[in-house]
């Protein structure tokens, strides 16, 4: 089950290797981003033929022929692989995501001291550095080697705006059960990826610490983006579950004042509204950064439309670096 998530975190971490460091000033840079935008998409053979137009238009251009060594390495093709690879490193060194690719080779070809020499040659420095460790890490942590894995998701975290180290830290505490670390973790993920099996994880969480409302919510936001899937199955059930308790008049947690209370105990970027059953915004009362302090705001049964809400149970929800908080709230009126 932990695979179908690590094979489509990994997927995305090589596209971000893929647009890192892509000179635009060569008569070929669109013809190979037309190209970047088919092999994303799974049309590999495609975007071959474009990657070959934009040799034809630049043959002193790298990246192309990055591409195809990747085109050729996802054929199974390793000879041919590597002669593009180590062409695209020829005509521009600072392509050090190569690197990785080259150590692939080796690492499918059972010579993994090899792979790790060639592992080694991505600068500390350099961006790509994060996404090689964040995939050492995933492999490592597939394997079972999960000391290993956690160094690996450690050095990933070198570069911040890279989110990879934290999702591989995350998945370790859900392992470990340290479900509040993993929240922390998680929820560094989910502030700089769009990736919706970040809700999963934080849903999964959030259950374990039977902090119900908060994991109905991140469930529900899941199964509205993934694809369907054995997890977007066990995310619904468990949704359904907790929305039957969540829901009923005697919970004891809802709320019909449609006050929201939060406090902070630093600066922090936050996002406050109201969302429905399903997950979907209704409503934002605030987003934006708001010094330390204790807060509240009142939701006027209105939509970010400024349409009259129907009456019913909504969920009030105030998201920030600190966690989610959610409040059952019942429009009576």
């Amino acid at each position: 089950m932990k695979k179908v998530f690590i094979y489509t975190f990994i997927i995305v971490a090589l596209a971000l290797m893929s647009c890192a460091h892509t000179p635009s000033g060569s008569p070929a840079a669109g013809i190979y981003r037309q190209g970047m935008t088919l092999f994303n998409s799974g049309q590999i053979d495609l975007a071959a033929i474009e990657f070959r137009k934009a040799n034809a238009a630049d043959p002193e251009y790298a990246p192309p022929y990055a591409m195809l060594g990747r085109v050729y390495l996802s054929k199974g093709d390793s000879y041919r692989a590597e002669m593009f690879f180590r062409k695209a490193l020829a005509l521009d060194p600072s392509e050090t995501q190569i690197y990785g690719w080259i150590g692939d080779i080796y690492w499918q070809d059972g010579d993994h001291d090899k792979a790790m020499e060639y592992y080694g040659r991505c600068p500390e420095d350099n961006p790509h550095y994060a996404v090689l460790r964040f995939r050492l890490g995933m492999r490592a942590f597939q394997e079972g080697r999960l000391s290993e894995a956690r160094d690996e998701f450690l050095r990933a975290t070198k570069f911040p705006d890279y989110w990879g180290g934290y999702y591989g830290l995350g998945l370790l505490d859900c392992a470990d059960g340290f479900y509040e670390q993993a929240i922390q973790n998680f929820s560094k993920v989910h502030k700089d990826s769009a990736e919706c099996e970040i809700d999963y994880w934080l849903g999964k969480s959030y259950y374990h610490l039977d902090k119900r409302p908060q994991a109905y919510l991140h469930y529900r936001r899941y199964c509205c983006a993934a694809d369907n899937c054995e997890m977007k199955n066990e995310a619904k059930a468990l949704a359904d579950q907790i929305e039957k308790v969540i829901t009923e008049p005697d919970s004891g947690i809802i709320d019909t004042s449609l006050i929201i209370p939060f406090a902070l105990k630093s600066v922090s970027d936050i996002a406050v509204g109201i969302c429905d059953l399903d997950g979907k915004v209704v409503k934002y009362l605030f987003r934006g950064a708001i010094t330390r302090g204790e807060y509240t705001l009142k939701w006027d049964g209105t939509t970010d439309g400024g349409q009259r809400a129907t009456r019913g149970i909504y969920l009030g929800f105030v998201d920030c670096d600190e966690g989610l908080e959610v409040y059952p709230i019942n429009l009576d009126k």
